[in-house]
């Protein structure tokens, strides 16, 4: 995935000082603390100004001069004993990252775990760990935003008509320094809408379930068929693929438990749910989970740049169900059909504040249509009026067999479909 950049500002000295009494440190370290290579504060100054062109998150950069310009080079996650409370909370929720769909490895704090020189770490050592933590934050937030793919429309497709809205630097590092739930600061960067966390919830089991296929191994794909109170040589194998335990010593016996557990199985995998393994209950026990968590991986991307509040009352569209809701403080008080795009003409996908609602619409048909209807039309040996539309140029009705179609500029006639029972739009146009 591609990698844009965020923006950021500073902060009063007056919020720094209540975030040392959040997290207990920030205090200039013991003499005990500091070595030959210099202070801890030094060290961190080096480090932090030393940033170039390298780091290339200039933002970000710029973000964590000020920051810790605005705290005297102090530190936040480290002190003499090593990582303090907050940050052990901080790096056990990036250990988590990938059960919210994001990429643990790109978060890996290499400092952290390099072995302390002499017992404990020198100042250099402390302050590339503060430095590596305050970095990854960022990191997470950014991608927990969307940032990873930060143009859609121009990575991925013309029709996401959506953009990120990334979060400042300077105030994501503010946020945990006026927190003592660091580990929970950070998760709030995910989208906090209800369908987002459902499928981050459907995400984390089948991962899960990933792990636990793979260590069960697989049923074969091709034998005989299984039935409720068979006994076969591949029944233990059907277990441990669904992690159901036998109701007897006899591990071959298809029991009733076991039927329960492929009848759930069969019914999620929208197949008949008659507890029979046969041809196509074997294929979805053997099918790779990978192809479902890519899925729900790419949605809830999706739901990382739609914007944080929808508001009270608002429509949501649901392509893959060909629904419309209208949603007021939370409930659904009206559902409706609608007409999707194909795959060569896709519906836009976009967030917009609504303007205007048209009953009883008409439909200009857009210029890539015209052409079709005309040939559509010819070849049936009538007239587009025959076909159910009219036609202007300005604000003139046109007789389309007065119109050398050859040699005519399209762009110049305004087709249109008047409303109706027949209208494309239907009844309603938001």
């Amino acid at each position: 995935m591609s990698k844009r950049t965020i923006v950021g500002t500073l902060f009063s000295s007056g919020l720094i000082i209540s975030c040392v009494a959040a997290f207990g440190v920030g205090l200039p370290a013991p003499a005990s603390a500091r070595d030959a290579a210099g202070t801890l504060e030094g060290n961190l100054q080096d480090q932090i100004n030393s940033l170039s062109e390298e780091f290339n998150r200039p933002a970000e950069r710029d973000a964590l001069r000020s920051f810790y310009a605005g705290r005297q080079y102090r530190f936040v996650w480290v002190d003499e004993a090593g990582p303090t409370r907050a940050a052990r909370s901080v790096i056990s929720e990036l250990e988590r990252a990938d059960d919210w769909g994001l990429d643990k490895s790109g978060l890996k704090l290499k400092s952290v775990n390099v072995r302390p020189t002499q017992g404990r770490w020198t100042a250099a050592e402390a302050a590339a760990v503060e430095f590596e933590i305050s970095a990854a934050i960022l990191k997470y937030a950014r991608h927990a935003r969307g940032g990873r793919i930060a143009e859609p429309a121009r990575t991925l497709s013309s029709y996401l008509d959506r953009r990120p809205i990334m979060p400042d630097p300077a105030g994501i590092l503010a946020q945990f320094t006026a927190s003592a739930e660091p580990d929970g600061v950070l998760r709030s960067f995910h989208p906090r809408h209800e369908q987002f966390h459902k499928l981050q919830a459907i995400y984390a089991k089948l991962r899960a379930q990933k792990k636990s296929a793979e260590a069960a191994g697989l049923v074969p794909e091709k034998g005989p068929v299984l039935l409720p109170g068979q006994r076969h040589s591949e029944i233990p194998a059907l277990r441990r693929r669904l992690a159901v335990a036998a109701e007897s010593d006899d591990l071959e016996l298809y029991d009733d438990t076991l039927e329960e557990a492929v009848r759930k199985f069969q019914e999620a995998e929208s197949l008949a749910a008659d507890g029979i393994v046969g041809l196509k209950t074997r294929k979805a026990l053997n099918a790779s989970v990978e192809d479902k968590l890519q899925s729900i991986l790419a949605n809830m991307e999706q739901w990382r740049w739609m914007p944080d509040d929808l508001g009270k009352t608002h429509l949501f569209v649901n392509l893959p169900a060909f629904t419309i809701k209208l949603v007021q403080d939370g409930a659904v008080t009206f559902e409706e059909r609608v007409i999707v795009g194909k795959s060569k003409t896709q519906t836009p996908v976009f967030s917009r504040n609504l303007t205007s609602v048209v009953l009883k619409p008409t439909w200009q048909l857009p210029e890539s249509i015209k052409v079709e209807k005309l040939i559509d039309a010819q070849r049936r040996g009538s007239s587009i009026e025959d076909e159910g539309y009219l036609i202007k140029k300005g604000e003139k009705a046109i007789d389309s067999w007065k119109v050398d179609w050859s040699k005519a500029d399209l762009t110049a006639y305004t087709f249109f479909q008047p409303s109706g029972e027949g209208n494309a739009l239907g009844k309603v146009k938001f």
